[in-house]
């Protein structure tokens, strides 16, 4: 048997001094030498993306490929071999004789384009190396240790990639604890799979909902006609982190349609039906850059407490999606005094003149300079006749 210890500080257990808990043995069955040509692909490794999750065996390798820097380890390979320290961790073996690679992909991988495997000729990926066949002879069987069940094997990558020592992005994170808490919920409908998940993980009950959430939202609103796949691609790829920390503000879940604070599995089950697919898609188009530009609305993470405040403030969001400009829709929002917003404007004013030499000025500005003019000159005419009023 091997022991795979999800603390490695000790040979036996360990305890963890910030929440007083012992991590125990994982044991998994080590396997002799497993033939490379035998091992497949995890399709729904928690890393890969929405797009290529269920995909097929040269679609993921193609994936890893042009993400994962493979050649990197092809290289190492072809330089020192394969270290027998570093066993793939296999499910169990199918009617085929084929096991489902759990944990080490990448390596699987890169193994799959060195020996010019089935799925990488598919790929169209060559390892651009020259390499004696007799010494591909050596990667043809590497160690291989067996999960026999979901529970073990959750036990161990919860520790390793959600709050262990190779943490995953937190998008995988949260594809995995979202795919655990289902689980959990199917298996046992005694149990708060929240709780349950947050001892596997090494959180707590309220951090595994918040991604729980966070990721279910987007699963659901992949599959509304009401929000565009590539907004949702593109928060899952380059923004989830921000859109977690979005919906633990204030405003943002009671915006979309979840009110009060669900807690229980069922309570949060509920209030996701609620959510509205038209307001995900108004948040998520904020997230990601508009067509044409290189910038989105929240740009920087550190703006999330000021767009919460904004969701509030029906008049704030009106300002938000007429003019795209978070600081303005926010002055709204919080209701700066008249004279501070004026300056405000005549400052940005101010810069614009000094910098309008630069530019190459088009009949189309020309036109918007007018109207910059025109609604300038109302503006006074309003703050004059309520001044004359007062």
């Amino acid at each position: 048997m091997f022991h795979a210890l999800t603390e490695p500080s000790s040979p036996m257990r360990t305890r963890d001094s910030t929440t007083d808990r012992c991590y125990v043995l994982v044991m998994m069955q080590q396997l002799g030498p497993v033939d490379v040509r035998t091992l497949m692909l995890d399709p729904f490794n928690p890393r890969l993306p929405e797009s290529v999750q269920g995909g097929s065996q040269a679609e993921i390798l193609h994936y890893l490929y042009e993400n994962e820097a493979l050649f990197e380890i092809v290289n190492s390979y072809v330089a020192n071999g394969y270290f027998p320290s570093e066993p793939l961790i296999v499910g169990l073996e199918d009617r085929n004789g084929v096991r489902v690679v759990k944990e080490g992909n990448r390596r699987l991988a890169s193994l799959m384009i060195l020996l010019g495997l089935d799925a990488a000729v598919e790929a169209g990926i060559s390892p651009d190396i020259i390499v004696d066949p007799h010494d591909l002879d050596l990667f043809h069987f590497i160690p291989c240790i067996e999960s026999e069940s979901d529970e073990e094997l959750a036990a161990y990558l919860g520790f390793r990639h959600i709050s262990g020592p190779k943490k995953w992005e937190a998008e995988a994170k949260a594809r995995w604890i979202w795919e655990q808490v289902e689980r959990t919920a199917r298996a046992d409908w005694t149990e708060d799979p929240f709780t349950t998940v947050g001892r596997i993980a090494g959180s707590n009950a309220r951090g595994v909902r918040s991604a729980y959430t966070a990721f279910a939202i987007l699963r659901n609103a992949r599959n509304s006609d009401a929000v565009k796949p590539e907004l949702v691609d593109a928060v899952l790829k380059d923004r989830f982190g921000v859109w977690m920390r979005l919906l633990g503000t204030a405003n943002a879940l009671s915006f979309l349609g979840m009110s009060g604070q669900p807690k229980g599995f069922l309570e949060v089950s509920s209030a996701l039906n609620s959510v509205s697919d038209e307001r995900v898609a108004e948040m998520l188009g904020d997230l990601a850059p508009k067509s044409g530009t290189m910038r989105s609305v929240l740009a920087d993470s550190r703006d999330v407490t000021k767009y919460s405040t904004i969701l509030e403030s029906p008049r704030a969001l009106e300002t938000l999606r007429a003019s795209r400009n978070l600081e303005l829709a926010y002055s709204v929002a919080e209701q700066a005094d008249l004279p501070g917003r004026l300056d405000e404007l005549r400052v940005a004013l101010d810069v614009l003149t000094a910098d309008v030499r630069t530019y190459e000025v088009t009949p189309e500005a020309v036109v918007a300079g007018e109207s910059l003019l025109k609604s300038a000159r109302l503006l006074a005419s309003a703050v004059s006749t309520l001044g004359e009023q007062e």
